[in-house]
């Protein structure tokens, strides 16, 4: 079964964090720059980079939520991070990450799996490393359109999207 790249779940649950968000009718600058930076995943050529800039929005953005002490939102932050923040400079483990994800997913209330598992998830290849290369721009749109009908949606709601479909073996 293919797995979906580390970029595809990076963007997952920045679409989890986004609904939450939504949800709760959170308004925070803060969080909202981080969340950008989540979806910067789908265009970077340098991950380091990448990761060091996320590492500190997400370290400041944990610190304030922590003193206003805004438990599960810091909880939902950190384990956004740690996607893509546990896979940087180790062996790629995709059960580690899947595992991750779905932490965002009980966090945050949205069924991430099911979508990490559809065919517009796993359309982007993860490559030997995980991470793939940058995700076209196409690809994003849609992206990007799932996580606006994922804003629209109320918990327990499921977002339309294609369930992959088997592929011939060498495939």
């Amino acid at each position: 079964m293919t797995q979906p790249s580390l970029r595809a779940m990076q963007v997952l649950a920045a679409i989890g964090m986004e609904v939450y968000c939504s949800r709760n009718l959170i308004s925070d600058p803060e969080l909202d720059s981080y969340i950008r930076h989540l979806w910067k995943i789908t265009s970077t050529t340098n991950l380091p980079d990448w990761s060091e800039e996320c590492t500190r929005l997400c370290d400041r953005v944990i610190a304030r939520l922590a003193l206003e002490k805004k438990d599960h939102l810091r909880r939902l932050c950190n384990a956004a991070y740690e996607i893509t923040g546990s896979q940087m400079y180790t062996i790629y483990k995709p059960e580690q990450a899947a595992r991750d994800l779905h932490d965002v997913c009980l966090l945050s209330g949205v069924d991430l799996e099911s979508l990490a598992a559809s065919e517009l998830c796993c359309r982007h290849v993860p490559g030997k490393q995980g991470w793939g290369e940058p995700v076209p721009q196409s690809l994003v749109q849609e992206w990007e359109e799932l996580a606006q009908q994922s804003r629209c949606t109320e918990p327990g709601d499921d977002v339309a999207v294609p369930k992959r479909t088997p592929q011939a073996p060498g495939r």
